[in-house]
């Protein structure tokens, strides 16, 4: 307000805030990940390998005061990225899965990929985004999803059934049930989520 003479909301501060306590744990969280992708070089536009994969869900309930995001990244090379975070509820559940997107793109670049496939079970979120449909609740979104997007050297989203999602839903679900904002993103699963029957099935 000083400075700029911009008026910005307490909640917005917050949310910006959250935002970057949780992107400054991240770059720590990630760091051994990290020393494992020094000495590559950046890859020439015209040398794309092929994609990894990164699996997300969000997991939102009308009565909660938080919501719950999880992704899991599978490399070519057989390493696997878990990842999960819980915050403050937002509108709708379709921005849950647009936030639920946007924090594992974050994730993606921050951990040195350039190039990844992103899948969600959510089609609505899979078709606003392919169809480029304009939701003027969505707007700030969609901002953030495009300036993501070109920093990518290739990005794309698809649609899969639920039932081939079931890790990032369980991730998502359970970062939701903690009950507490928070990010995790590591190459092992979550404590708190080890000990889920349902989690250990699917193994």
């Amino acid at each position: 307000m000083v400075f700029e003479l911009k008026e910005i909301s307490p909640t917005k501060i917050l949310q910006s805030a959250t935002s970057e306590a949780a992107s400054w744990r991240l770059a720590n969280v990630i760091s051994t990940v990290m020393d494992e992708n020094e000495g590559h070089q950046p890859l020439a536009h015209h040398s794309i390998p092929q994609r990894p994969c990164c699996r997300f869900d969000a997991s939102w309930k009308d009565n909660n005061l938080r919501y719950g995001g999880g992704f899991v990244i599978d490399n070519k090379d057989g390493n696997t990225i878990f990842g999960s975070f819980a915050s403050n509820r937002v509108l709708s559940p379709l921005h849950t899965e647009f936030n639920a997107l946007l924090w594992p793109m974050r994730s993606s670049l921050v951990l040195g990929y350039i190039s990844m496939a992103f899948v969600s079970d959510c089609l609505q979120l899979v078709k606003l985004i392919e169809e480029e449909e304009e939701w003027p609740s969505l707007m700030a979104e969609f901002d953030d999803f495009i300036e993501l997007r070109s920093k990518f050297i290739c990005c794309s989203i698809s649609f899969v059934p639920r039932s081939q999602n079931f890790r990032a839903d369980r991730l998502a679900k359970g970062a939701r049930s903690r009950g507490l904002c928070f990010p995790h993103v590591n190459s092992e699963v979550p404590t708190w989520i080890v000990l889920d029957t349902a989690w250990l099935e699917s193994l």
